[in-house]
């Protein structure tokens, strides 16, 4: 479980380049963290993601605003 954790922080730390814009630190720790504790998989700021989600999802799909930029999860 603690390895899996500290992957899942890495990659969250490292994905910035595929996001557009990109996720602050804070973001991608607290996204890295919540996705470890619910399961879930979130996404900041990005509306393409979002998108994916919604179409992956359905009605486990959840979207809100987050210091003005859309934020989901699946």
């Amino acid at each position: 479980m603690k390895l899996k954790f500290i992957l899942t922080l890495c990659f969250a730390v490292n994905i910035n380049a595929c996001s557009s814009p990109s996720m602050s630190t804070e973001e991608r720790v607290q996204a890295a963290v919540i996705g470890i504790i619910t399961g879930s998989t979130i996404a900041y700021g990005n509306k393409a993601q979002c998108n994916h989600f919604k179409q992956k999802c359905g009605n486990d799909y959840r979207e809100w605003q987050h210091k003005g930029k859309i934020a989901c999860s699946c």
